[in-house]
């Protein structure tokens, strides 16, 4: 079953070996990073790590919680994709995409009566302990300078909760935020972030828009906040979905935004929709590479929460593989269905995580007439997870993605450039530093699908070389006796 607070899942995680408690005091200028780093960059993500001793901090800090898949299935209480799929499709035709997707719509928005909506609940453990005024001291909190350059501390990982001031719609995501002062943090956002595009609501209004951050409690919210959703999808339903119960939600002490009731720490308060932004300084990003300096606005905190005796959790930015990397994975596999519904042909498709995560995608179709290449490339730069991908290779059905040298054998072997690269331009990822304008840039299509008669192609497309079944059967009926695995 899934874990409704962040001490349940930490425990069963040391149970079953999957976290490792230091002890040691480590400083949270660059040494926590430098230690994490090492441990991600093991051969399957490496353990979840709790550090018990932050120097300057009385609180304890845990990171790279959803660093394997399989952590990540064991937050949403399933044991595989498998599990989860089945979780997810019920009883209906999982050949179907479009099932899931009418299942979805069951989600509904805010206001509907969705089987999985929040479940609002009088007291939460979030908080137990109340703090306004002079008593808030962000500085208090483990934050990490995690690379020499940063402009300094700053809070990444925590759960970001905010809402229309008209509709209700309700939005989860993931900010950076840099500790500015004892109660105030600048905000590291960019134009895709919904509370950038909220502020413009306020501002109209002439109103605050008031925020909640998050960290810790059950390890579902840190999934969504960047799960792929489709339009008019309540985030905190599709999480009920997800997990296959329903989330519990408190109403915040003082901002109107149901927050997560098993949350270890809660930051509560507004950004002044007419006040000036503040200078920004650069932070290492998941690209690896340092953000451009930038004016950002203030998050006034008026009220710190938390459970008694909190952990901070937080997420390290750096060059993949981080503990992002495994939840891009897990992000691919959801959308599938989703970007099916307007890319039928569409067979399978991965994010690259060596490649910054989002910038290189591979995607396999059922091609079956002329441009359709171009159709798919086109609508894959058109939806919300692919946008930013500067590369996007296709190839034919058969062609499995997770074979990195038959993807770029069919490559070399079915591209001709000049008629099989396609330029496009859109928008760009913020974090991508070769544009020459912040987040407008160009993009790359490669075409490696066998050509057909109808594209002009007019010689005859070779057959790859196959062995038989019946010679390959053989074979390996009778690999023994030829010996030549025997010992030397």
């Amino acid at each position: 079953m899934p874990y409704d607070n962040l001490p349940d899942f930490i425990s069963h995680l040391q149970d079953d070996g999957e976290l490792r408690r230091v002890s040691a005091e480590v400083d949270p200028h660059l040494e926590v990073t430098e230690i994490v780093d090492r441990v991600c960059k093991q051969p399957g993500g490496g353990p979840a790590l709790m550090f018990e001793r932050i120097r300057g901090c009385p609180l304890p800090l845990v990171v790279n919680l959803l660093g394997q898949e399989r952590r990540i299935y064991r937050a949403l209480g399933v044991k595989s994709w498998d599990e989860l799929h089945e979780r997810l499709m019920g009883s209906q035709r999982p050949e179907a995409p479009e099932s899931w997707f009418q299942k979805l719509k069951i989600v509904g928005n805010a206001a509907g009566n969705s089987p999985w909506k929040p479940v609002p609940v009088k007291t939460g453990l979030c908080q137990q302990v109340v703090k306004v005024g002079r008593d808030i001291d962000l500085r208090e909190l483990p934050a990490l300078q995690a690379w020499p350059d940063d402009a300094g501390r700053f809070l990444h990982g925590g759960v970001v909760l905010s809402k229309h001031p008209q509709s209700g719609d309700r939005s989860v995501e993931s900010i950076p935020f840099q500790i500015l002062d004892r109660s105030s943090l600048g905000v590291h956002w960019h134009p895709h972030h919904a509370a950038f595009q909220l502020l413009h609501e306020h501002r109209q209004l002439g109103s605050h828009l008031p925020l909640a951050v998050a960290f810790g409690g059950d390890p579902t919210w840190q999934f969504l906040t960047k799960a792929p959703l489709p339009p008019q999808t309540d985030p905190l339903a599709f999480g009920g979905c997800l997990r296959g119960k329903a989330l519990e939600v408190v109403r915040g002490r003082q901002v109107d935004l149901e927050i997560p009731a098993g949350a270890e720490i809660v930051l509560e308060g507004y950004i002044d929709a007419q006040e000036g932004p503040s200078r920004g300084g650069s932070y290492g990003q998941h690209t690896g590479s340092y953000s451009a300096p930038m004016d950002v606005p203030v998050f006034h905190i008026t009220t710190l929460t938390h459970r008694g005796n909190p952990v901070l959790a937080q997420n390290v930015p750096g060059r993949p593989p981080m503990e992002d990397s495994a939840l891009l994975r897990m992000y691919s596999k959801l959308s599938l269905p989703l970007l099916r519904l307007t890319i039928p042909e569409l067979v399978d498709f991965r994010l690259l995580q060596e490649t910054a995560n989002d910038q290189i995608c591979l995607v396999s179709i059922h091609k079956t007439y002329a441009q359709q290449v171009r159709k798919v490339l086109h609508a894959l730069w058109g939806h919300q997870l692919t946008m930013f991908s500067k590369l996007i290779v296709i190839v034919d059905a058969d062609v499995a993605l997770d074979n990195w040298n038959d993807v770029w054998f069919n490559v070399a072997s079915s591209l001709h450039p000049s008629r099989d690269v396609i330029l496009g331009e859109g928008p760009s990822s913020p974090a991508d530093h070769a544009t020459p304008i912040p987040g407008i840039g160009s993009k790359l299509g490669l075409d490696a699908t066998r050509k057909l008669p109808s594209e002009g192609f007019s010689r005859t497309w070779p057959a790859p070389t196959l062995m038989t079944q019946a010679v390959h059967d053989l074979v390996s009926l009778r690999w023994n006796e030829y010996q030549i695995d025997r010992p030397r």
